[in-house]
C-alpha cells in the first residue's frame, strides 16, 4: 500500500509542477508592484510599451515589451521624464532587462529579473485590464 501511495505522490507532484503557464492575461492592463518598497509605482502595459509612474513624483520611466515567449520578455529602456525638472534622463536609455515569469496566483504575478549585477524577484500584482 504504502508503494503505491509514493508512486501516486510521486506522479502528482511531477504533473502540477510541470504544467505550462498561462501569461496572456499578463500582457496588457494596469498593474500596482505588491513590495511596500515600491508601492507608489502604477504600470500600464501595452502589447509593446510599459510606463512606469512614480505616484509620488510624476517621474515616468518608459520601456519597450519585447515577448521572446509566452512568459518572458525583455524590457528595453526608452526614456525616462522627470517632470520637475522637465528633462530626459539618458543614461539608461538602451538598456536591457531581461524578466521571466514564474508564477501565477490569481492576478498576481510573480517575476525574476537580472539587470546590472542584481537579481531580483518580485510580484506585480493586476488591478485593471486594458
Amino acid at each position: 500500500m504504502l508503494k503505491y501511495l509514493v508512486t501516486f505522490f510521486l506522479i502528482a507532484s511531477s504533473i502540477a509542477f510541470s504544467q505550462d503557464l498561462d501569461c496572456t492575461d499578463f500582457r496588457t492592463g494596469e498593474f500596482r508592484y505588491t513590495d511596500p518598497n515600491l508601492s507608489g509605482i502604477i504600470v500600464i502595459r501595452t502589447e509593446k510599451l510599459q510606463i512606469e509612474r512614480y505616484e509620488e513624483t510624476g517621474e515616468e520611466v518608459h520601456l519597450y515589451i519585447d515577448w521572446i515567449s509566452e512568459c518572458e520578455y525583455t524590457l528595453t529602456y526608452k526614456k525616462i521624464i522627470n517632470p520637475s525638472t522637465k528633462r530626459l534622463k539618458k543614461n539608461m536609455t538602451g538598456k536591457e532587462m531581461p524578466v521571466k515569469i514564474l508564477k501565477i496566483e490569481g492576478n498576481v504575478m510573480t517575476y525574476f529579473t537580472k539587470f546590472e549585477g542584481m537579481e531580483l524577484t518580485g510580484d506585480l500584482q493586476k488591478i485593471l485590464d486594458n
